[in-house]
Order: structure tokens, then C-alpha cells, then sequence
């Protein structure tokens, strides 16, 4: 149908019960001190669900603009969630300004200057995913990895993550193409990348909670930088949008479902 040799998807709907990937970088960094982070979608409920695992307690920083059953899953694995009146960057100085004054341990996905160990951890943490995603690829397609992955940015962590990969040679020639995918209201590595820099932006609403960070991740930024072969944006009313980007018959492309479904207002 598309004249490509292999389509594939990893399916993260049901990791360890969750309906994401995201605890696979949440459990490198528990401890057994008090948790806390900000989310604006999965990230939140994987280091609530761990410290549920731990018996310690976790609070979890969202936005306003989050959809009340994001919420009410996070506070579902016992964390309380305070509601910060701004976007997600205005939850990361909020949370920020927590871990400083109640002494808690300070577990986030992204980087900035001066915090760039434990996100570290996140990054390697996923790795498991590409390692299963290898794994599960080779036999399906005679052996022949990968040559287009499409990867979700958020803050960049997963998506810094899948390109490392790609760009090595454990990817097979190290050649491999990276697609970045970002909503159109929270396209912050697509401007950055036109602007040759970290490049903050203010988000807006969108049913793709969970990608809607308004800076890259300082960590994942030169990784993505130099390895992202296309940005591209979807608006809610979009599914995909095709482009040419050296798709062939011997393409092997993998799509990476990293959440499962949830509820949202049908865009109009």
C-alpha cells in the first residue's frame, strides 16, 4: 500500500500496566526519599506509580491546561497534584521551587543547567525500549535494521534517545533517519532548530498533553540537533502528514506508540 518494505509499531500501551513508556526512566531514579516532578501527560504518573511501589510519598506538579483525567490518573497512584496557573515550563520553576525548600528528591525528564544527572538517567533508562525495539525488528525483516524512525518530541528525552541510536552503528550503518514529530502548539525543537538554539516557546492547548513542553531538554538538545534528519508538526485534527523523505521499498520504518488511548475533546 505504501511501497515500503516493513511498517512497524512499538506498542508502549500497557507497560507494566501503565499506559506508557515513561517508567522505564522513572524507575532508574527512585529512591526512598520524598518524590517530586511536574508532567504534562505520562512522566508525572510513572514516578507516582514508582513511589507507590517504594511506599514514599510523591507530589506531581501539572499545568492548568491539563485534561482533568490526566490528573485524576496521576492522584490514582496516591501522589498529590497541585495545579500550577501556567504552561509546563511554569510548572518546572514551581517544582523546582519545591525540591529547594522541602529538601525532596527533585525526578524530571528534561535538563537544564546545573540539573543534567538524574534526566541523564532518564535517557538511559530508554534505552531498554530500543533495545527490545532491535530485538523485536531483526527477525521480523531478515535482519535488516530500522531505516526511518518517527519519534515524539516532548522535551526531547525519548526523542534524543531513539536518535543516539539511530546515529550509531548499533543501528547497523549508523545512517538511519530520525523524523521528529511535535504538535503544532508546542513545537519548541522545530523552532529551535530554525533558530540554531535552545529557543523556549509558550504552548498552547492540545489534545497531545504529554508533548506539550514549550523548552528542549539542554541535555538532548545536540543530540537532536545534529541528528534529526526532519521536523515536522501535526495539529489536533491531523493524524499524520506525509512528506518525501527518502521512503522507498526497502524502507524498514518504525513508529513508536508510546501511550495508549486516552480521553480528550474530539477536535472540530
Amino acid at each position: 500500500m505504501f511501497g515500503l518494505a516493513h511498517v512497524l509499531i512499538k506498542d508502549e500501551s500497557q507497560r507494566f500496566g501503565l499506559p506508557a513508556f515513561n517508567i522505564l526512566g522513572a524507575a532508574a531514579n527512585a529512591h526512598g526519599v520524598r518524590l517530586v516532578a511536574c508532567t504534562d501527560g505520562n512522566w508525572g504518573r510513572a514516578v507516582a506509580r514508582i513511589a507507590k511501589y517504594l511506599g514514599v510519598p510523591a507530589k506531581i506538579f501539572v499545568p492548568c491546561n491539563i485534561d482533568a483525567s490526566t490528573q485524576r490518573n496521576i492522584q490514582s497512584e496516591g501522589a498529590d497534584v497541585p495545579v500550577v496557573q501556567g504552561d509546563y515550563d511554569d510548572s518546572i520553576r514551581a517544582v523546582m521551587q519545591e525540591a529547594e525548600k522541602s529538601g525532596a528528591l527533585l525526578v524530571m525528564d528534561t535538563s537544564w543547567p546545573g540539573y543534567e544527572e538524574i534526566p541523564g538517567w532518564v535517557v538511559e533508562g530508554y534505552t531498554t525500549m530500543i533495545s527490545e525495539t532491535d530485538s523485536q525488528t531483526l527477525p521480523l525483516t531478515a535482519n535488516k535494521p530500522a531505516t526511518h524512525a518517527i519519534a515524539p518530541v516532548g522535551v526531547g528525552s525519548w526523542a534524543q534517545s531513539v536518535t543516539a541510536h539511530c546515529k550509531s552503528k548499533a543501528a547497523g550503518d549508523g545512517h538511519g533517519a530520525v523524523i521528529a514529530v511535535e504538535p503544532t502548539t508546542a513545537a519548541s525543537l522545530k523552532t529551535s532548530l530554525e533558530a540554531g538554539a535552545i529557543t523556549p516557546i509558550r504552548t498552547g492547548d492540545t489534545i497531545m498533553c504529554g508533548m506539550n513542553c514549550g523548552t528542549v531538554s539542554t541535555l538532548a538538545w545536540p543530540t537532536l540537533r545534529d541528528g534529526v534528519d526532519a521536523s515536522i508538526v501535526v495539529d489536533d485534527a491531523e493524524c499524520h502528514a506525509a512528506a518525501p523523505l527518502g521512503l522507498g521499498p526497502q524502507s524498514v520504518v518504525v513508529l513508536f506508540c508510546t501511550e495508549g488511548a486516552r480521553p480528550y475533546d474530539v477536535p472540530a
